[in-house]
């Protein structure tokens, strides 16, 4: 099947919980010894279609400041919209960040069509919505060893922000 870029509701929502999910790696816990990364969402592939789900790879650039280099190993993830999954899962990537340089990472995710249909039902009718990100980064790094980075974003949209282009 031929890989295709995807733009609309549900996937500009995974673009904004994956961007939060990296952007907000910051340093809990590490002290100075550890400048935060930033990250830039580059893009995301439709890589396999079934009938119950889509897979996907979206496509991440992050920029480490630091003077070594550090493994993003594993980030598990939950997204719900107005108390609807929208998004729960495991990358297990084993990513090496590069010492002060930029790093493409390719962040595999499985949105199952159920969870878009609740989700998109859980907003009908509704000018804003409600958004719960949940997510744990499982970083390697030298001197400060392996790493749990818990993360958690609530917060709400307008939807009259959001266009789709169809």
């Amino acid at each position: 099947m031929p890989v295709t870029r995807f733009r609309s509701i549900p996937f500009l929502l995974s673009y904004v919980a994956i961007a939060a999910v990296f952007s907000l790696s910051a340093c809990a816990g590490f002290g100075h010894l550890y400048e935060k990364p930033s990250v830039r969402v580059l893009g995301a592939e439709v890589t396999n279609v079934s009938l119950v789900s889509a897979d996907l790879v979206f496509d991440v650039a992050v920029e480490n400041p630091n003077r070594f280099a550090f493994v993003l190993d594993t980030v598990d993830y939950r997204l719900r919209v107005n108390g609807e999954p929208l998004l729960d899962g495991r990358g297990d990537l084993r990513a090496e960040i590069a010492a002060r340089g930029t790093t493409e990472v390719r962040l595999p995710l499985t949105l199952r069509f159920t969870d878009v249909l609740r989700a998109l039902h859980a907003l009908e009718g509704e000018k804003r919505a409600g958004y719960d990100l949940e997510a744990e980064l499982w970083f390697d790094a030298p001197v400060v060893g392996r790493r749990s980075v818990p993360v958690r974003r609530r917060g709400d949209f307008s939807l009259s922000d959001i266009q789709l282009g169809l």
